[in-house]
């Protein structure tokens, strides 16, 4: 069984999921390439007390960038291969925090919701890659670009994509912002102030992790 939790500093999942996260505050600065790393031996500690009850809010003190840090979880076995599909919610969510707090960061003022119809798009992009082991960006096996599959999801406007893949079973919420933190073109997508939505959906089977994430410029 695969599950999630979040460490958030700016308060939990629940409390700014579809509301302006600029009511929210704690925003942490972003650390040197290398503390990014690994997640610390406390903040694996604090996950496993967040398994066992509600979710905590919990600033770091070891100052991980990220507002949110989603650790996975991996308890028991199973013979069968395991899918994340909608369980990865709380990872979800916590890239879209971990964006607001880059753009903010970066000195934009707006807030970042969540789109149903970018995390749609998100979603169809994520099950492509995941089962076409050929497909390593934004183009999809039909040839579809991220404006297409907006598009065909009903979002209106300009969007943008970042996509990560893991060959493994799991990835951390730290290990995404890694990734795209120090990639040039993802950076400049996670700062620009336009995106004031998005959409996040990932999924994962036993030797491979797929993350996409879309931000939108409304009409």
């Amino acid at each position: 069984m695969v599950r999630h939790a979040d460490l958030c500093t700016i308060g939990s999942v629940n409390q700014w999921r579809g509301h302006d996260c600029g009511k929210q505050t704690g925003l942490l600065p972003l650390p040197a390439k290398s503390s990014l790393a690994s997640v610390p031996t406390d903040a694996r500690s604090a996950a496993v007390a967040v398994e066992k009850g509600p979710i905590m809010t919990q600033p770091l003190a070891t100052g991980i960038a990220a507002s949110c840090v989603g650790a996975m979880l991996i308890v028991g076995t199973s013979s069968a291969i395991p899918t994340a599909h909608a369980d990865n919610k709380r990872l979800n969510d916590g890239v879209v925090a971990n964006v607001y707090t880059i753009q903010h960061q970066a000195g934009c003022t707006n807030n970042v919701k969540i789109n149903p119809q970018l995390q749609l798009a998100a979603q169809r992009h994520t099950d492509d890659v995941l089962n076409n082991r050929t497909l390593d960006g934004d183009t999809g096996s039909d040839g579809s670009t991220p404006q297409d599959r907006a598009a065909a999801a009903g979002f209106r406007g300009h969007v943008a994509e970042t996509i990560t893949i893991n060959p493994a079973l799991a990835i951390s919420g730290i290990e995404i912002l890694q990734q795209w933190y120090y990639n040039p073109a993802d950076l400049a997508i996670m700062q620009n102030c336009a995106y004031t939505t998005m959409g996040v959906w990932s999924e994962n089977i036993l030797d491979r992790t797929v993350v996409v994430a879309l931000y939108g410029q409304p009409d």
